[in-house]
């Protein structure tokens, strides 16, 4: 049987970073999806800065210019489906988020690996990596609600706030 639902400190940490990067991938690839142009003038001013000025950085640009705008909506999709179900984790401690988490990284793995390709299939690595984060997520499962179940996360107490301590007597006037 699973514990009760409660927001675990792994929980909190994994849950906000994959927000914040998830976030900050959709605001990068819509980016790329709708302002096409800007993101090429705005590039080519990056690449003459002595900094970005290598050959492989001028490549790494250039190979993400040449990718057409739908596998970025893709892209948007497949992060939009992680944000969702890290969010469905975090707030309303909900098992389904977690599938969904996991659908979103498969897609999103497929649509790296297999429709764009190199130089964004980083191998093995980047494979492991989600993976990995797969499997930390996979063990926050008990602390929260499975698929099914009527438990409402709004009664869960936030693990940060102030305790009352229900329990011990409470002074009366």
């Amino acid at each position: 049987m699973a514990e009760k639902p409660q927001r675990t400190f792994v929980l909190w940490c994994l849950g906000l970073c994959t927000l914040i990067d998830v976030g900050m991938d959709i605001l990068g690839y819509l980016n790329f999806a709708l302002f096409p142009k800007m993101m090429q003038q705005s590039i080519e001013l990056v690449k003459k800065m002595p900094a970005f000025s290598g050959e492989e950085v001028a490549k790494a640009f250039d190979a993400y210019l040449a990718i057409p705008q739908w596998q970025f909506i893709l892209l948007i999709i497949a992060d939009i489906a992680i944000f969702v179900g890290a969010l469905i984790m975090l707030w309303k401690l909900k098992q389904i988020g977690f599938h969904i988490y996991t659908i979103g990284q498969i897609c999103f793995c497929c649509i790296i690996y297999f429709i764009i390709g190199k130089p964004f299939a980083t191998g093995a690595s980047g494979i492991l990596w989600i993976m990995m984060l797969i499997v930390l997520f996979a063990t926050q499962l008990r602390y929260m609600t499975p698929i099914g179940e009527k438990e409402q996360a709004e009664d869960i107490p936030d693990p940060w706030e102030e305790n009352d301590h229900p329990d011990e007597e409470q002074p009366t006037d």
